[in-house]
């Protein structure tokens, strides 16, 4: 019916005599646009923009007779300048039309076909966008459009598709940059591949970490917590309206305080927890405070021989772990479940050396999150065996969970057949690709280390019910028992 009536109407004002057709334009077209505002149909108001543009002399044949053959540039919002009917009509709009439902929906149709046409020609022209944001006529439909209440992102998308900028450079171009709380945190695991992780999304244009910070540590540091939200403000970088600010510490996961301190920030912020099988976790932790001399007068009792032989941190490791195993068994006995828990979750402040093991608790630090009030669709959990064997499944996990145009893709990943990793490589790019330094995951490559079939089963036993309650919490198994 749409379909019929628009041919109708262009048929009468095509037939009409001169002095006839200015009348028979104002009847037709308040006919028309009567009837366009109360229709329910919906093929006939997607024709809005077109018809109008008709009915009020303003042809396509005119148009693309003075681009193709008098060579001239026209300017698709000509047309509201060339229309005395419609330009008063929007001139004349009162508070009423706004809450017209029928009315908001037919100008914003024919304002967002007509200022992404626009857009282009000025694209076409060579002319940037604050350009376009100066022409009057722009202006004024944007300011229509505000008070109708139209979705000015969506309008944004498409017009980034006519100035052809990918999702969010639009406004990472043009618009305002500040300083922003973060809307996502990485908060852990220690040695499951964060600093990886961190590395292949640094090459996303529109996120980004604190200036010179890798990690952060306002959290989960009284000294630095005390000093207020507005310093740890300051530690971010600028960013526009389409891009993301992100931090990552991994000892957030694990330090108790934290979650109530974040949920106190941002009830709503996004968290990120990449975890790894706990066993190979726990001994490049060990090998991490080895090497690093860390609670040394603990660990010396374990170490003997050269740090950097691995033969050598094999053996203190699995005499550690006898050792500590048997500790932790001890106080679940001793303090029955939930006391057990809590002292597992504390273990940093009393036996710190034991969070070598405690760390890989994932599931028991986890409920601190979920009593903080965090909920389950604000945690992306990821697997970090699955980031070192297919990182781009993993990285393209994460920035659609941040919001992010997928812009680091499977292309971006090449192996590394010395380092036994994937390393980022730009596309088109000759600089060759970019890597962690060489201490990074040494004690992860090929599988994880040769611990001895006794180690091995004594530590997946330990880890097991961990493992299992973080499974069923996800809804799924890694695969790590």
């Amino acid at each position: 019916m749409a379909f019929y009536l628009i041919r109708w109407i262009r048929r009468e004002l095509l037939l009409a005599k001169p002095k006839e057709k200015i009348l028979s334009a104002v009847v037709l077209f308040n006919i028309f646009f009567l009837f366009i505002l109360y229709s329910t149909d919906h093929t006939l108001r997607h024709q809005a923009t077109f018809t109008l543009r008709r009915i009020l002399g303003y042809h396509e044949e005119n148009v693309i007779y003075e681009k193709v053959v008098q060579g001239k540039e026209t300017n698709s919002l000509d047309w509201i300048e060339k229309s005395p009917n419609l330009k008063q009509y929007l001139k004349t709009i009162n508070e009423d039309d706004f809450t017209d439902e029928e009315k908001k929906e037919t100008m914003r149709i024919a304002l967002f076909e007509s200022l992404v046409q626009l857009a282009k020609s000025e694209y076409e022209k060579g002319h940037e966008f604050p350009h376009l944001l100066k022409l009057e006529p722009v202006r004024s439909a944007i300011k229509i459009l505000k008070k109708i209440d139209a979705d000015l992102h969506k309008l944004q998308e498409e017009m980034e598709g006519a100035y052809e900028l990918c999702k969010g450079c639009l406004q990472e171009k043009y618009g305002k940059k500040s300083k922003k709380l973060p809307q996502v945190i990485c908060i852990g695991a220690k040695k499951c591949g964060t600093g990886a992780f961190q590395n292949f999304l640094a090459h996303h244009p529109h996120l980004h970490k604190p200036p010179g910070l890798d990690e952060v540590h306002f959290f989960d540091n009284d000294a630095e917590y005390s000093k207020g939200i507005e310093y740890y403000h300051n530690l971010m970088p600028e960013t526009a309206g389409g891009e993301v600010t992100y931090e990552k510490t991994p000892k957030y996961m694990v330090i108790p305080e934290v979650p109530e301190r974040i949920y106190a920030m941002n009830s709503t912020i996004k968290l990120i927890a990449i975890v790894c099988n706990p066993v190979n976790r726990a001994f490049s932790d060990y090998t991490h405070v080895v090497k690093s001399h860390y609670f040394h007068n603990v660990i010396k009792r374990y170490q003997s021989g050269d740090d950097d032989d691995e033969k050598s941190r094999l053996e203190g490791f699995e005499r550690f772990t006898k050792d500590y195993i048997k500790i932790f068994e001890e106080k679940s006995e001793e303090l029955g479940e939930e006391q057990y828990e809590r002292w597992i979750q504390n273990v940093h402040e009393n036996k710190v050396e034991a969070s070598i093991l405690a760390n890989g608790l994932y599931w028991i630090h986890m409920k601190n999150w979920l009593e903080a009030g965090f909920t389950r669709d604000q945690m992306l959990i990821l697997n970090g065996e699955e980031l070192i064997a297919n990182p781009s499944k993993v990285i393209l996990k994460a920035q659609d969970f941040m919001g992010l145009e997928p812009m680091i893709k499977e292309e971006n990943f090449v192996f590394d057949h010395d380092k036994g990793f994937y390393c980022f490589q730009k596309e088109k790019s000759g600089s060759g690709p970019s890597c962690l330094g060489d201490g990074k995951g040494r004690t992860r490559k090929e599988g994880g280390p040769n611990f001895s079939p006794e180690l091995k089963e004594k530590m997946y036993k330990f880890f097991k019910k961990s493992n299992e309650g973080l499974f069923k919490w996800i809804g799924e198994d890694f695969g790590w028992n």
